[in-house]
């Protein structure tokens, strides 16, 4: 591993496209991160820790980096860690494992989709379609739900 640790890391903006952003690790203590996603309000990271079996939630700071790390849940069996992460308006997490397993943002399950084949990410489509799109190994779904994504 050419960086020696698998962390999460954050491109700091820059406005003269002529010159490279910044890059920074802001998380290098989990075994190994792979879903990311912003909070609909933009104040929260939430990380999937693989290695661990676990959902984070990091505090934004202004400057970028995140703080209080706190450990929202464990998945004792199912999803088994995840792979991709989207929320829906009410900041539900919905996270692409052994189906699509929905938790609260205090990280309670609240129910889990079964998908035909394993998936590998999810988002909602344009604002007010209320669809959940779905990509597996081999093939696109496209689920319609009562909720609308973020926006």
């Amino acid at each position: 591993m050419p960086l020696g640790v698998e962390g999460v890391y954050y491109a700091t903006p820059n406005k003269d496209r002529s010159k490279p952003a910044t890059v920074i690790r802001v998380i290098d203590d989990l075994v190994r991160p792979n879903g990311v996603l912003v909070s609909n309000d933009k104040s929260t990271l939430y990380v999937i820790d693989n290695g661990a079996n676990s959902l984070w939630a990091y505090a934004i700071q202004p400057d970028g980096t995140v703080k209080d790390g706190r450990k929202l849940c464990t998945f004792d069996s199912e999803p088994r860690g995840g792979d991709g992460l989207t929320s829906d308006a009410f900041g539900n997490l919905y996270i692409a494992a052994s189906g699509i397993h929905i938790y609260n943002p205090e990280g309670q399950h609240l129910i889990t989709l079964d998908t035909p084949e394993r998936p590998a990410n999810c988002v909602f489509g344009p604002a007010g379609s209320q669809t959940l799109y779905i990509t597996a190994r081999t093939s696109l779904y496209a689920v319609k739900l009562n909720v609308d994504g973020r926006r």
